[in-house]
């Protein structure tokens, strides 16, 4: 999941670099990838269902898991489920646009 999100990330931002300012494809990009910002406190918010939301939350959880010493916890398993769908709508959002 989360190879298929950080690449379809990278090609949005690739595309956003090419396209000049005021080009109507900006905002439909930005709407399915998200804005380019680090998440860095409490009251920044991204929209749940943007690639960068979901890049950053599959990076959070594989940080979680690869950092313990045991095989993932039934709660990382859940919080992978809970993000599979939007990962998938996500991802094929991206597809049609592209």
């Amino acid at each position: 999941m989360r190879v298929r999100v950080s690449e379809a990330l990278a090609e949005a931002d690739k595309l956003l670099e090419t396209l000049p300012a005021g080009d109507p494809r900006r905002d439909r990009i930005l709407a399915v990838a998200g804005l380019d910002y680090a998440p860095t406190g409490p009251n920044v918010v991204l929209p749940t269902n943007s690639l960068r939301f979901l890049d950053y939350a599959l990076q959070t959880l594989a940080g979680a898991i690869d950092s313990a010493d045991a095989a993932p916890t039934e709660d990382a398993r859940a919080g992978a489920a809970k993000l599979a769908p939007d990962v998938e709508a996500a991802v094929a959002a991206w597809a049609a646009m592209k």
